[in-house]
C-alpha cells in the first residue's frame, strides 16, 4: 500500500513540467502548438496520465487512505509544478470519495499557455459521469484560476482544431447538454440539446436550440444515455 502511494503522488509530480518562481515566469509554459502536442504526446506515452482525448469511461478509484498521504505531502508553491499539486490536494479535500482518473496539461483558452485539467468520475447520478476540473493558467500572476463555465461540463469532448467543446448528462429519464465554440476569445455555448422520454426507453424528443440564431430543432429517436452525433458531436457515440 506505502509504494502504490508513493507511486501515485510521484506520477502527478512527473506528470507536471518543470517550473520557476512567481518572479521569473515560466517559460516552458508559453510554448506552440506543436510543443503542446508533443507534450501530450509525451505524457501519453510515458503512461504517467491518459490523453484527454482518449479517456475510457471509467476507472477503479484509489483507496481512501490515498487522500491523506496527497493531502500531507509537502510542496512548494513558489513553482508551477508546486501550485498544481495543491490544486490536487483541493481537488482531493472537496472533492472526496471522488478521486482523479487523470490530470494532464493543455492550452484550451488558445492563448499559447498550458492550462490545468484533472478528470474524475462523478458518484451521484445514473448515467455516465465523467466530468472535468479546469484551471486556466493566468500569465500575469503565474498561476491558475479555476474556470467555473469549463468545469461544469459533463463527459466532455474536446475538438480543439474546431475551436469546439461539447458535453452532456442524461440519466434514465431525461438529461441535457451544449456545444460551446471559441468566438470573440472565450468560450460560447452555441447549442443545448434536452430529451425527455415519456415511454422509456422506446422514443424520446430531442429538443436542439441554437442560441446565437435563437432557431429550434426536434428530432425523434430512441431514448439514449448518449446522445447521437446527429443530435451532439461527441466522442462517446457509437455512430
Amino acid at each position: 500500500m506505502k509504494g502504490y502511494l508513493i507511486f501515485f503522488i510521484g506520477l502527478i509530480v512527473l506528470n507536471c513540467s518543470p517550473s520557476k518562481p512567481d518572479n521569473k515566469m515560466d517559460s516552458e509554459t508559453h510554448i506552440t502548438t506543436t510543443q503542446i502536442d508533443r507534450k501530450k504526446e509525451l505524457i501519453y506515452q510515458q503512461n504517467l496520465w491518459l490523453n484527454p482525448d482518449t479517456i475510457p469511461v471509467e476507472y477503479g478509484t484509489p483507496p481512501m487512505s490515498w487522500f491523506d498521504s496527497l493531502l500531507q505531502t509537502e510542496i512548494d508553491t513558489s513553482t508551477l509544478e508546486g501550485k498544481r499539486i495543491q490544486i490536487m490536494q483541493e481537488f482531493a479535500l472537496f472533492n472526496s470519495p471522488s478521486a482523479p482518473d487523470y490530470d494532464t496539461l493543455f492550452d484550451l483558452n488558445y492563448d499559447g499557455y498550458l492550462d490545468y485539467v484533472i478528470g474524475y468520475y462523478g458518484q451521484s447520478g445514473t448515467g455516465l459521469k465523467n466530468r472535468i476540473s479546469v484551471h486556466l493558467f493566468n500569465p500575469k500572476n503565474n498561476n491558475y484560476l479555476k474556470d467555473s463555465l469549463l468545469s461544469s461540463i459533463a463527459n466532455p469532448s474536446f475538438y480543439l482544431e474546431e475551436k469546439m467543446l461539447t458535453g452532456f448528462y442524461f440519466g434514465n429519464g431525461g438529461g441535457s447538454g451544449e456545444q460551446l465554440n471559441w468566438i470573440d476569445k472565450k468560450w460560447t455555448i452555441t447549442k443545448t440539446i434536452s430529451a425527455c422520454s415519456v415511454d422509456y426507453p422506446d422514443s424520446a424528443t430531442w429538443n436542439i436550440h441554437y442560441p446565437v440564431s435563437g432557431l429550434n430543432e426536434v428530432i425523434l429517436d430512441l431514448y439514449r444515455g448518449i446522445p447521437l452525433n446527429a443530435v451532439l458531436k461527441n466522442k462517446y457515440a457509437n455512430n
